[in-house]
């Protein structure tokens, strides 16, 4: 039995200690016990709170005394008392409970029995040292220590300074290990914790020495989750030990990890989170959403933000992390339309192209409701990507305008997974809009209530390109231009055209009104039989003049012509830029010359930011809301070609007919 002890040492700890490992072993234990008996003289261990790596160097220590492998063991601990003590103290039950042990080797307690001492019969010593204890000078009778065993030598519950650090560092190489008796070859292992930079393991590897590190749960070879000790530490606890660090995953990621982290090492603080109480009115959103790839419970969350660029600050709205399916995300989806009406919603690329994309359209066309989808590439550095939040956060340019547990406690532990909700939100630096091409304070535009003019024409504004159809009811009225009403469609103009005017029809061609059941003259709406009747309004439609060159076109004319229809050609699209660009922010006799009602959603989207410019401040950035702009712009162009040539100087010499052209009036002071 001896000699298969002396050449098995896994068989020795099973046969020896078996009453101290209740939980099936696991092959890591097996690998920890190999790597203790090693004949490398150092060794440093790290391994998660709870695998055993104390008691199985306990009981390396009581096996090695038995079989007389050292003369002289010093167990060194952050303090004498208690914890170098209690080491002692269970290396010493053992030689006096442990029959397995008294069978083979015999009774072992020798003539020194005490507190922080044991001499055995086979004339070996332990004893117990606290780190704030000399050891210059240490031995035992005419024997220097010829093992060493540091077991959690910084204490986790002490706040160590990087000075306290290496101060330690200097008392074990150069006061505890120069005092050994071959300080180069006797026997020393090491347990530990990474706690912070320059901590007592992360010195011992950078210094050569071995070490086995050992966390709770690991990757296998094709990456899967594997949890290291299943008996007691199945990945199902695993799950639920992570959540209980909800918010502080760098003492997780400690404790149980490996992995060195410290507080003033963290990328994101708690004193870096502002919050403040804000509601929203008009303000345009952004919002994104990082799909995960599966909804199982070892999956990553599907991390989604809402948020709205207010001078330089970004505000949240909304920031959460969920486990969905793909239907569950794109009900979702239509929820934050609905509720915040973005501008953009952003999708990782990667998960649009997957699973999102073909869904998300069928959902549309089945609600009727067009939603401005984006996908947005997904970054290299997923990290560095999240870390670009730093400084906004640190400089409090982004405010929280909730709580937002999922993101705080992802922020806070930021850079262990998951992070799928920082990821979300870090979208903002990248979808921030470039310069509006139109400069304007929206909630000077916005009319709650404005009603069709049933004296003016009606006109649809309609515009073709970049893969969307988009129309834009608007009028005339008394110089001002009011927008009903918009529309914007992803897809052909001969798939949408027809849609968008069975709405319009709907909203504006037709207007009930009150006039007298039988004519009666103009008169006759002041008498008091008036009946409601439907009077049809027609709808002039417009179109820029791209559209009407005989070679190049996409076929929106062609398909207003099947309504049945005639589109007007708008006018240059220099001119009604120019028109809206000066319009915008002005006003007459107190009213915003440019009104536009809450229902027109797109186009109070593109003139909050949609209608912007590239990053080089050049281009005018495609999608739905340059659509809608040039359509409405044609139209805006072809209004003022009513206008004289000639420089406007006096804006009192201009006048408005019913049709919303401009002409030089006789009368200079009439507008």
């Amino acid at each position: 039995m001896l000699g298969r002890i002396r050449a098995d040492r896994w068989f020795a700890h099973q046969v020896l200690f078996g009453r101290r490992h209740p939980e099936e072993s696991c092959a890591a234990h097996a690998e920890l016990v190999a790597r203790i008996h090693d004949p490398s003289p150092r060794f440093s261990f790290e391994g998660f709170r709870g695998f055993g790596k104390t008691t199985y160097l306990e009981e390396a220590a009581v096996l090695r005394a038995a079989l007389g492998e050292f003369r002289y063991m010093v167990v060194v601990s952050a303090n004498f008392r208690p914890l170098a003590l209690q080491r002692l103290a269970a290396i010493r039950r053992e030689f006096e409970i442990n029959r397995q042990v008294e069978k083979i080797f015999g009774d072992m307690k020798g003539p020194v029995w005490r507190d922080g001492e044991i001499v055995l019969k086979n004339n070996v010593c332990i004893q117990a040292v606290g780190r704030d204890m000399s050891v210059t000078g240490l031995k035992w009778h005419d024997t220097r220590p010829d093992a060493l065993l540091l077991d959690d030598v910084e204490d986790p519950n002490e706040v160590r300074t990087d000075v306290e650090r290496l101060a330690t560092w200097d008392w074990l190489m150069k006061t505890l290990i120069p005092s050994m008796s071959h300080p180069l070859n006797d026997w020393v292992r090491s347990l530990g914790t990474r706690r912070g930079k320059g901590s007592l393991p992360e010195r011992l590897e950078r210094a050569g020495w071995p070490v086995l590190k050992m966390p709770i749960e690991h990757l296998g070879p094709t990456g899967e989750r594997l949890a290291t000790w299943p008996a007691k530490f199945p990945l199902a606890v695993v799950d639920k030990m992570r959540e209980n660090y909800r918010g502080d995953m760098h003492t997780y990621a400690q404790e149980y990890m490996c992995q060195p982290v410290s507080e003033e090492n963290r990328t994101f603080r708690e004193s870096m989170m502002r919050s403040a109480a804000r509601e929203r009115t008009f303000e345009a959103t952004w919002a994104m959403y990082d799909p995960a790839r599966t909804v199982g419970q070892r999956s990553a969350t599907t991390g989604k933000a809402v948020w709205s660029y207010v001078g330089r600050k970004i505000v949240v709205w909304a920031a959460s992390g969920h486990r969905w399916l793909p239907s569950e995300m794109i009900e979702d989806i239509f929820e934050v339309a609905e509720r915040y009406d973005p501008t953009w919603i952003g999708v990782e690329e990667d998960g649009l192209n997957e699973w999102v994309r073909e869904p998300l359209r069928a959902e549309q066309m089945r609600r009727g409701m067009m939603i401005p989808v984006k996908p947005v590439r997904a970054p290299r550095s997923k990290l560095s990507f999240i870390g670009g939040l730093q400084p906004y956060f640190d400089a409090g340019e982004i405010e929280l305008a909730g709580d937002f547990p999922d993101l705080r406690a992802q922020l806070l532990s930021f850079p262990h997974p998951p992070i799928d909700v920082p990821n979300a939100l870090a979208y903002a630096l990248r979808m921030r809009p470039g310069s509006p091409v139109h400069d304007c304070q929206i909630d000077d535009l916005v009319a709650l209530s404005l009603p069709v003019s049933p004296w003016r024409p009606l006109y649809s504004c309609a515009h073709a390109r970049d893969g969307w159809v988009t129309a834009v009811l608007a009028q005339f009225v008394d110089g001002e231009v009011h927008v009903l009403a918009d529309f914007a469609h992803q897809g052909s103009a001969d798939e949408w055209i027809g849609a968008i005017a069975a709405e319009i029809g709907l909203m504006g061609n037709t207007r009930r009104m009150s006039v007298p059941a039988s004519p009666r003259g103009i008169d006759a709406l002041k008498a008091p039989d008036l009946a409601p009747v439907a009077v049809r309004r027609e709808t002039q439609w417009v179109t820029p003049e791209t559209h009407f060159d005989h070679w190049i076109n996409v076929g929106l004319n062609q398909a207003i012509a099947r309504l049945p229809a005639i589109p007007l050609r708008g006018g240059k699209l220099s001119a009604g830029y120019g028109w809206l660009g000066d319009s915008l922010g002005r006003s007459s006799r107190g009213e915003p010359i440019v009104k536009v009602s809450e229902h027109a959603r797109w186009t109070l989207k593109a003139l909050a930011g949609g209608y912007c410019r590239d990053a080089r401040g050049v281009e005018i950035e495609t999608g739905p809301y340059r659509c809608l702009m040039e359509g409405l712009e044609a139209w805006l162009g072809l209004m003022q070609q009513g206008a004289d040539d000639e420089e406007e100087t006096d804006v009192g010499h201009y006048a408005t007919d019913r049709m919303g052209r401009r002409y030089r009036s006789v009368m200079p002071a009439r507008h």
